[in-house]
């Protein structure tokens, strides 16, 4: 499982956004721009949109979506449920010693995952808070 989790872990911090469908043409006409300029390169239109499409595929991050089976859940939820619950923690207890008063009473929790933020806001404010409201894409 520990090899599991590094595994998970090194992949999760190891990706980036996927790339917006205006840079990823900014990103071609800038390759064809550059093929086009070399004089060495004498090209067909379609030998040019092989070799800009070639470029692309070799330097663009392909980002796929993590579908959540039930075991990569539990994977999951070991490698980043206390690295959430800390920050989160964190973050609650400043609001709390800036703002003793605040008693919320209703919580929402848009990506909630581990369900880590719900933990949290209980352990801070559990008298206060009424209803949570946790939501997930994944339903393992």
């Amino acid at each position: 499982m520990e090899n599991q989790v590094q595994t998970l872990t090194s992949y999760l911090w190891s990706r980036h956004l996927p790339i917006e469908p205006e840079e990823l043409q900014r990103r071609a006409r800038h390759l064809e721009k550059k093929f086009l300029e070399n004089p060495d390169l004498s090209q067909t239109e379609e030998k040019l949109r092989g070799a800009v499409l070639h470029a692309l595929r070799k330097t663009t991050y392909h980002w796929q979506e993590l579908s959540y089976t039930e075991g990569l859940s539990l994977v999951y939820m070991a490698a980043r449920l206390d690295g959430g619950f800390a920050a989160v923690s964190r973050a609650f207890h400043e609001i709390r010693a800036r703002n003793p008063a605040f008693q919320p009473q209703t919580l929402m929790d848009f990506g909630s995952g581990t369900g880590s933020v719900t933990w949290a806001a209980h352990s801070i404010w559990g008298q206060s808070l009424r209803e949570y409201m946790c939501v997930d894409r994944s339903a393992a």
